[in-house]
């Protein structure tokens, strides 16, 4: 398919959600599309709603949604992406395997283990990429599914 690559963020939009290295990643793929779903801390919101305003054009930052609309963006994403400093077992990182669709995450928590089974790949990113650099690779190589587990769509 044509067209910017969509990158899609679930999760609580706080600092430890990796958000600001989510936003980092956006300034640096003005090709690239970002959805961030999920509950706000309204203090945290107001630290970043410049840069969100600055770069509305190409992040989207929709409130918590009803499981069968986040099913919908999955479908509509080419990657996820979870660049959390902290995590147990993330739901979101199994629903996007389950989508079909490439994981960038860090590998803190239980996250490394739910790539060690069947799946797309999981590039994981160290703690030291900070920047959001994790998620620049895939955006930048114009990443979509892998062969063996991509998806059909319009």
């Amino acid at each position: 398919r044509d067209g910017p690559v969509n990158v899609l963020f679930v999760g609580w939009m706080i600092e430890a959600k990796g958000v600001r290295e989510l936003l980092a990643a956006a300034r640096e793929l003005p090709q690239a599309r970002f959805t961030l779903i999920g509950a706000e801390d309204p203090d945290f919101l107001a630290e970043i709603a410049p840069e969100l305003e600055a770069m509305s054009d190409r992040v989207t930052r929709l409130p918590p949604r009803p499981r069968d609309d986040v099913i919908a963006l999955y479908a509509q994403a080419d990657v996820f992406v979870l660049p959390t400093w902290r995590e147990g077992f993330p739901n979101v990182v199994l629903e996007a395997m389950g989508a079909g669709l490439p994981v960038v995450a860090t590998p803190v928590g239980a996250i490394p283990a739910a790539g060690c089974g069947a799946g797309p790949p999981m590039p994981l990113c160290g703690r030291s990429s900070r920047t959001g650099s994790c998620a620049c690779a895939w955006a930048k190589a114009g990443a979509r599914a892998p062969a063996s587990t991509s998806r059909s769509r319009p």
